[in-house]
C-alpha cells in the first residue's frame, strides 16, 4: 500500500433492514442508489469503504440484501448462534423476528467483523417499533434500544437511522426512539415524508458522516458510583488514535435533496429526552460492495 493510500480512512458500513412485507419498495430503493452514492463520495469523502448488506430473518430478491444477519454472523465470523439476541423467524408473531430492530444492533455492534482501524457505521432502515416491531413504541421498545445503544457505544460503532412510512397513527411514538438511537451514537436520524426519498444523497451523507472519531466521556446507560478512583475514570479517556468529537457529523448533503423531514427537531428532542431518562486525501480507492 502506498503512502497516499495509507492516509485513506477506512469505513465499514452495514446496511441493515427490516424485511417484513411494508419495506420492499425501500429495498429496492436503497440497493439502486448505492452505485450514486459512492459516485458522489468520491469528490466529498474519500474512503476505503467496505459496505455489507443484510437483511433481518430475511432476505430481498433482486436487492443488494442477499443475506440474513443471522447467516452473516454464524457462517462468515463464525459466532454460536447462542451468543445472537435476534430472536429466529418463527419465534414472534407475524413479521416480528423480521423485525427486531435493537436486538439486530446490538448484534451487528457486538459480532461483525469489523476491520482494524476502520471507522464503524450501521444504518437501519425499518418503520416499525424497535422490540419485535409493532405500530407503536412501549416500554419494552425504549428498553431494548437503551441496550442497542450501550452495545453501539461499547463497540464504537455509529448507528444511523432511517423511519420509513407507516400506516400507524403512532408513528409519532417511534419516531423520537430511531433518533435517539442516533442522536445517542453520534449517528445521523433520517425520516420519510411523502416525496419520493433521495437514497443516494442519504447514503452519501451517511458515507462522508462516517469518517471521524466517536469518542464518549461516559458511556450513557452504565451506572457510575461515586466510589470510583481515578483509575476508573482514566477508561473515560479517547483511545490513543482517536481526538474527541464535540458537535454531531457534519451534513454534506442539504436535507431538502433528500426528500426527508428535517431531522434537527428529532435530534434535540431526543438528546433532552435522554437527559430526563437518567483531511483531505490525495487519492481515493472505490468503495467495494461486499454482498
Amino acid at each position: 500500500m502506498s503512502n497516499s493510500a495509507s492516509t485513506i480512512p477506512l469505513v465499514d458500513l452495514v446496511i441493515l433492514m427490516d424485511t417484513s412485507p411494508s419495506m420492499k419498495d425501500v429495498a429496492n430503493a436503497v440497493s439502486d442508489a448505492v452505485a450514486a452514492a459512492i459516485t458522489a463520495a468520491e469528490a466529498n469523502c474519500p474512503a476505503d469503504l467496505r459496505v455489507v448488506w443484510l437483511g433481518i430473518e430475511g432476505r430481498w430478491r433482486g436487492t443488494a440484501f442477499k443475506r440474513t444477519l443471522r447467516t452473516y454472523l454464524t457462517k462468515d465470523c463464525g459466532v454460536a448462534e447462542a451468543k445472537l439476541r435476534g430472536r429466529k423467524r418463527g419465534e414472534l408473531p407475524s413479521a416480528g423476528a423480521q423485525e427486531d430492530a435493537a436486538r439486530a444492533i446490538e448484534d451487528v455492534s457486538n459480532h461483525f467483523d469489523w476491520r482494524e482501524q476502520a471507522y464503524r457505521s450501521l444504518f437501519y432502515l425499518g418503520d416499525e417499533a424497535l422490540e419485535g416491531g409493532g405500530g407503536k413504541t412501549e416500554a419494552a421498545d425504549i428498553e431494548a434500544a437503551n441496550l442497542a445503544i450501550q452495545s453501539a457505544q461499547a463497540s464504537h460503532v455509529r448507528v444511523h437511522t432511517y423511519l420509513g412510512m407507516s400506516k400507524s397513527k403512532h408513528r409519532d411514538t417511534i419516531q423520537p426512539e430511531y433518533a435517539r438511537v442516533a442522536a445517542e451514537t453520534q449517528g445521523q436520524f433520517f425520516a420519510a415524508v411523502d416525496a419520493p426519498t433521495n437514497f443516494a444523497a442519504v447514503l452519501e451523507q451517511i458515507i462522508c458522516g462516517s469518517q471521524t472519531p466517536i469518542y464518549y466521556k461516559e458511556i450513557n446507560m452504565s451506572k457510575k458510583s461515586s466510589s470510583q478512583n481515578s483509575e476508573d475514570k482514566a477508561s473515560d479517556a479517547p483511545p490513543a488514535n482517536e481526538t474527541p468529537t464535540p458537535e454531531p457529523p457534519k451534513s454534506y448533503v442539504p436535507t431538502s435533496m433528500t426528500g426527508l423531514q428535517d431531522y434537527s427537531y428529532w435530534w434535540d428532542y431526543a438528546r433532552e429526552e435522554a437527559k430526563k431518562s437518567g483531511s483531505k486525501s490525495k487519492s481515493f480507492r472505490r468503495g467495494r460492495i461486499w454482498a
